[in-house]
């Protein structure tokens, strides 16, 4: 009986710490963020927890990906423009599958189709950007946690300015001699 009572007291205590060290982390993140100092928020990503919330990562990810004061462009692409379609639409129908949790059939379809149009505006306003199987999954946490308008410009920035280089078509034709070497 003693034990237990010890145990629920060290479980309330370490609660307790967590739950300090957490504000103090988003303390320090909203501080740095107020600073604009880009190389404590790039520092601060890197804890264990990172942003620690949708809500601080609303606020700091459009400040790092440079998107804060963007103009989102309300153009509507054409999957017919874009070279692989079929691997999109592949890639957007197992995704959501794990995540969000507790969705209705009706919300999951609501949030493919989204993610499906955000994948379409970015590739078809950058012709030069080839799909690769993957960044559905880089576009759908922007997609859950900025939501729709504010995700397609962090993606898009994502995209020609981190994640340029596997859109190369030099890469994407690289890679597929890799596969079809194989055994």
């Amino acid at each position: 009986m003693h034990n237990l009572s010890v145990n629920r007291q060290i479980k309330v205590g370490r609660s307790i710490v967590n739950s300090w060290n957490h504000r103090l982390h988003a303390g320090k993140i909203l501080s740095a963020l107020a600073r604009q100092d880009f190389n404590e928020l790039r520092r601060l990503a890197q804890v264990p927890g990172g942003f620690l919330l949708d809500s601080i990562r609303q606020r700091v990810w459009p400040v790092l990906l440079h998107t804060q004061y963007g103009c989102y462009l309300n153009e509507k692409g054409s999957e017919e423009d874009l070279a692989d379609p079929h691997q999109i639409a592949k890639d957007i129908e197992r995704s959501f599958y794990y995540y969000p949790q507790g969705i209705s059939s009706a919300q999951k379809a609501r949030k493919q189709k989204e993610l499906h149009d955000l994948i379409v505006e970015i590739l078809w306003r950058n012709p030069r950007l080839k799909y690769y199987q993957g960044f559905h999954d880089i576009c759908s946490c922007f997609l859950l946690v900025l939501g729709k308008k504010d995700a397609i410009p962090a993606a898009e920035n994502t995209a020609l300015f981190y994640l340029r280089y596997p859109f190369s078509p030099i890469v994407i034709c690289h890679q597929r001699v890799q596969v079809s070497n194989v055994p």
